[in-house]
């Protein structure tokens, strides 16, 4: 890199004649200017406008219809869904960034949230066999009917732990 000194620029007739433009801009504006130039970008991902989004909302008080609206997406369904990739795992979030996965990949696997290792298992399969949506979704249905049934198989255990807490014998027993 080189350094110039004020008298070196000063000598070069390319740097008096370069136009510049100096002005105030509130963060806000700041952001809108740079959502404006980066939602414009080819290669923007979700991961990118789903943070953008939420910035607005949460920095700037912004409505969902507000923030999403250099974007394009008209719905607050399609808002959240978005801002609701912000909520996946780092490892997942990096998949879609470098387009590993797609954004739709990325939605499904958000269904298994609230298992969070069985959705990083489920995830982990669907990068290394390369899944469609359409193979994902039937993974994910399958590990939510599994995680279903052994909620209630812990609930009917627990019912049951009361039960005999409370000194419940079954019917023609002395025991317990």
């Amino acid at each position: 890199m080189v350094v110039r000194s004020a008298a070196d620029i000063a000598q070069d007739s390319d740097y008096a004649r370069m136009p510049v433009m100096l002005g105030y801009a509130s963060d806000e504006s700041m952001w809108r200017h740079a959502i404006t130039e980066n939602s414009q970008r080819s290669d923007i991902n979700p991961i990118e406008e789903a943070q953008a989004m939420r910035q607005a909302i949460e920095r700037f008080g912004y409505t969902y219809q507000q923030a999403a609206q250099p974007f394009g997406l008209k719905s607050k369904g399609a808002v959240a869904n978005k801002v609701r990739l912000l909520r996946l795992p780092a490892a997942v979030q990096q998949a879609v960034i470098t387009g590993l996965i797609s954004e739709r990949h990325a939605r499904e696997l958000l269904r298994l949230e609230d298992a969070p290792e069985t959705l990083l298992e489920v995830f982990e399969s669907c990068r290394m066999k390369s899944w469609t949506v359409a193979q994902l979704t039937n993974s994910v249905n399958f590990q939510e009917n599994e995680i279903k049934a052994k909620k209630e198989q812990e609930a009917t255990l627990a019912a049951v732990s009361a039960f005999l807490a409370k000194g419940w014998t079954p019917p023609g027993s002395t025991l317990p």
